[in-house]
Order: C-alpha cells, then sequence, then structure tokens
C-alpha cells in the first residue's frame, strides 16, 4: 500500500501538518515542527506555507501509523534550563557539554539564543519508560 501525505490527529499541535509531513518522510515530527518555526521566523513565508499545507492535506484517522524511532525531546533529568542540551545530547548521542559550549557561543550572535528559546518551547519533555 502507498503512503499518503496527511495530516495528524494524533500527534497534532496545531492543524497535523507538521506530524503528518515528519510521519510521511519517517523523522520525528519535532525536526519538522522546529524547522518550520525557524522557517516562520526567517521570512514569513513559513506561514502562509503551513496554512496552505493545512487546506490541501486531507486529514488523517485516529490511530493511523505514526513515527516510531527515536524522539527528540527535551530532557527531565540534568537540565540547566529548559532540557533543550540534554535532550539534544540524548538524542544524538554527544557529549552535552559540548552542545551547551556551542550554544553559548552562538548565543553571543543571537542565533543560540532565538535557537534555544524555540526548542525549549517546540520540543516536548521526554517520558520516562
Amino acid at each position: 500500500m502507498q503512503r499518503q501525505l496527511k495530516r495528524s490527529l494524533n500527534d497534532k499541535k496545531l492543524f497535523g501538518v507538521c506530524a503528518g509531513l515528519g510521519n510521511y518522510l519517517n523523522v520525528d515530527p519535532s525536526i519538522v515542527r522546529l524547522i518550520t518555526v525557524c522557517a516562520v521566523l526567517c521570512g514569513g513565508v513559513g506561514v502562509l506555507v503551513y496554512f496552505i499545507a493545512a487546506l490541501i492535506m486531507p486529514r488523517g484517522e485516529y490511530g493511523d501509523e505514526e513515527y516510531s524511532g527515536p524522539r527528540l525531546c527535551r530532557a527531565r533529568y540534568d537540565a540547566k534550563i529548559f532540557g533543550v542540551c540534554q535532550g539534544l545530547a540524548n538524542y544524538f548521542s554527544v557529549d552535552v557539554t559540548v552542545l551547551r559550549i556551542i550554544l553559548l557561543i552562538l548565543a553571543f550572535s543571537g542565533i543560540g539564543l532565538i535557537f534555544y528559546i524555540i526548542a525549549g518551547i517546540v520540543l516536548p519533555i521526554d517520558n520516562p519508560s
């Protein structure tokens, strides 16, 4: 059966566009959400594209197959501010100190601070199993 690009009802935040696109591409929907928010803030065309996609993408159904790979989340443990760096370190299997140093350096240009705040808002908090 051929996969279809559909808005998600199970993992939606607004209209389910990002989750539907993530499911279709087999990518974590949180990554698609981060890219979408950055596109919205870097020119505004992202808002128009998002709402057009919400209008033309068919709505999925509850119980549709969802992305089941590793999830990018903010960490509950070893969180200094929002848990963004620890969550990124867990997802990419790298040392959290390196990520904190990189984001601190990028914060001086403003990019790191904006990314950190956006990630702190967009990324869900992990659910320990």
